[in-house]
């Protein structure tokens, strides 16, 4: 590690960074290569027989005070140094071990971490105890390996003589591996960094040519043939589609009037959805459709449960046509704010309690919650995942998981998992990524911006815009061309709109000089409508591998809770099972923002009803229920509002990771609340020892 008197005194910057990280690698590959010459020479068959070294690189000892002479500032600057140096040596290891050729190699070093270091911070595993920490040495799946452990130590003092030490040693197990996988795992680098005061980290890197990361394989879902257009209800348009789930919503509308004549409760919900496009491409990405269906699914849930139950509230469904990309949504709240007003004490289907939607993160969408807000009424969003549509407001909560939590899913899986292609069924970790977005979009901006951050200097970003004359797919696609040309280990994770991620594609394989050259993609949410209906499957099978996030498992997965299973069940029977939308997660999303608004109208109906009189439900007294307690198993997983616990999603709301290939569907991986009543899913998959960022680490 480079002493403190190496630092140089002229700080260029990012680019002085790089030049020591470059030497602090260089100067790794010159250690290993000579513990590699000079190993014995024998095979990995020689089991009983090896030989361990242990390389101890020592800082210069830290003074309790400054030297003679020596300035305060140039002193506080010499302690600094300290937690700089010790994260560069880790990046170093990183960086350099999986293109080492030499097994068995174990490195030690001593210092302290930076605190605000996100390479140290942001996506390492925590233990609570060395013990723990000792666990980690365990054999363990070879797709799992590779992510660093924290272990957080209260400030002692290590040379005491009234100390005792406790002996924790590794289990002695042996790897369940085969001489032939063994000879194929070329180095295994471990660091463990020390620190008195701040804490304690191993990290387990692995190389070579490892085979490539591995999910849990589901079996085809229904839809997966669909090859292009938009399948379902007999190939109806878009136009056709729309008209006749608002024909089915005013159906059950007219329904609950009638109840009202007979002196039953019903309520008004406001859904805000955008213009469904005439073109069938755009509709898929669109989220108007899949959203009433949803809506509709659970209204004919609800309404029919209050029948039998004189203290459910029906609902009356008002769906409102926000304008193109929700342009006129800021107007359409203020409508909603005056209707909610104007009716409060009417006691019908005119008393509004909420309103559902908001299916993406925008500017219009914002200024909209934010004139809600105003206005004291409740919003449960869909799938905007924003944490800006969040921030400063007390009437409005998300459904789906925030981009905080998404990006360091993503974050963590693209710098640990062996994502990148090397050569044959060979694959590495990527040490760069290419960040993709559109600064003038509120959801794209924050996601890529946030997942640049997480992922650390690694990570570049090139800013797409649909605006004149500003960077397209075609100069975003020669970039990546010539940044994987560069260092194959990049990965480009896209936080852009989908539509421009299918101009991109189209540009990078015959276009910009890479066609053939494998490209690996991490993307959001946005994209998964599209990649479901098999668009992209004629580049999957060449050189695109792919993997986006979704808020929902998979129809078929095994896993699936009872409820999930129902309204999968209720959609295919009332729809189709041939649509990308029964997978992409709009109709779960939207039949649980409905059944939380629900549920909090009947709990306000209740409470405040007798023998002698109805009971209220309005925004004011919605807003209050939803502010207590709610949890109960959703479609999309397990709906969990803890008391007082503010405009955020449901608490470890279920996030996953899905591969779709040429051959079939893959879970990458699956974090979160799934089924209620049972433990969350706190690693990627059964068996990983990759642990999920949580909602109390954001």
């Amino acid at each position: 590690m480079l002493p403190a008197g190496g630092e140089s005194t002229v700080d260029f910057g990012a680019a002085a960074d790089e030049a020591r990280l470059d030497l602090e690698e260089m100067l790794l590959h010159a250690l290993l290569a000579d513990l590699h010459a000079a190993r014995p020479g024998r095979g990995p068959w020689a089991r009983r027989r090896r030989t361990r070294r242990v390389v101890l690189l020592d800082l210069p000892p830290v003074p309790d005070v400054p030297g003679e002479g020596a300035e305060s500032g140039d002193w506080n600057a010499y302690l600094s140094s300290y937690p700089v140096m010790a994260a560069r040596f880790l990046r170093a290891c990183v960086k350099a071990s999986p293109q080492l050729a030499r097994a068995g190699v174990v490195v030690v070093a001593a210092g302290r971490r930076a605190e605000d270091d996100p390479f140290m911070l942001g996506w390492w595993d925590r233990r609570g105890s060395l013990r723990e920490g000792a666990d980690r040495f365990r054999p363990t799946a070879l797709a799992t390996l590779g992510q660093p452990l924290s272990v957080r130590l209260e400030p002692m003092r290590w040379n005491s003589p009234d100390l005792h030490v406790v002996p924790i040693e590794s289990p002695k197990a042996r790897p369940n591996i085969g001489p032939g996988t063994e000879a194929a795992v070329l180095i295994s680098c471990v660091t463990l960094v020390l620190s008195v005061t701040v804490g304690q980290g191993v990290a387990r890197i692995d190389g070579g040519e490892p085979e490539c990361f591995q999910g849990q394989s589901v079996s085809t879902p229904r839809n997966a043939s669909t090859s292009g257009g938009l399948a379902g209800d007999d190939e109806k348009s878009p136009a056709e589609q729309y008209a006749a789930v608002r024909a089915s919503i005013d159906s059950l509308n007219s329904q609950a009037l009638k109840a009202e004549r007979r002196n039953r409760p019903v309520r008004r919900v406001v859904y805000f959805g955008a213009t469904v496009p005439k073109d069938r491409e755009e509709a898929i990405d669109n989220g108007a459709i899949p959203e009433l269906r949803g809506l509709w699914l659970a209204q004919q849930r609800l309404n029919a449960a209050a029948v039998d139950d004189q203290d459910r509230v029906r609902i009356y469904l008002d769906v409102r046509d926000t304008g193109t990309n929700f342009t006129h949504a800021p107007a359409v709240a203020s409508w909603a704010v005056r209707q909610a007003e104007r009716y409060k004490e009417a006691k019908d289907h005119r008393t509004i309690v909420g309103v559902v939607g908001f299916s993406e993160s925008r500017r219009s969408t914002r200024r909209a919650a934010e004139i809600l807000n105003d206005g004291q009424v409740p919003v449960i969003a869909t799938t905007a995942t924003a944490d800006a549509m969040q921030k400063g407001l007390t009437y409005y909560r998300p459904m789906s998981p925030s981009n905080s939590r998404e990006s360091a899913v993503a974050a963590q899986f693209a710098h640990t998992a062996r994502i990148i292609r090397t050569e044959g069924r060979h694959c590495a970790e990527a040490d760069h990524a290419v960040v993709i977005k559109d600064p003038g979009d509120l959801f794209s901006d924050e996601l890529g911006t946030m997942f640049a951050k997480r992922f650390g200097s690694g990570a570049e970003t090139l800013s797409l815009s649909e605006q004149d004359g500003a960077t397209t797919p075609d100069d975003i696609a020669r970039t990546v061309c010539a940044r994987i040309k560069q260092n194959p280990r990049t990965v480009v994770y896209w936080a852009a709109r989908v539509r421009n991620f299918s101009a991109f594609l189209g540009r990078y394989g015959p276009d910009s000089g890479c066609a053939g050259l494998p490209l690996t993609v991490v993307g959001s949410n946005d994209l998964t409508s599209t990649a479901l209906r098999g668009k992209y499957r004629p580049y999957m099978q060449k050189w695109l591998n792919l993997y986006h996030t979704v808020h929902v498992l998979p129809e078929t997965h095994p896993d699936n809770s009872d409820e999930s299973a129902t309204v999968f069940s209720l959609y295919v029977q009332a729809f189709t099972a041939r649509d990308p939308w029964l997978n992409d997660g709009h109709v779960a999303l939207a039949h649980d923002a409905l059944k939380t608004l629900s549920l909090a109208t009947d709990r306000a109906y209740s409470s405040t009803s007798g023998q002698d009189r109805p009971g209220t439900a309005n925004t004011e007294l919605v807003k209050s229920k939803l502010d207590e307690k709610v949890t109960f198993q959703g479609a999309s997983g397990v709906i969990s509002f803890p008391e007082r616990y503010g405009p955020k999603p449901p608490l470890n709301k279920a996030l996953v990771l899905l591969h779709p290939t040429a051959g079939g569907l893959t879970v990458a991986l699956r974090c979160g609340a799934f089924e209620l009543n049972a433990p969350a899913r706190t690693h990627w998959i059964p068996g990983s020892s990759q642990s999920c960022p949580t909602d109390d680490e954001q």
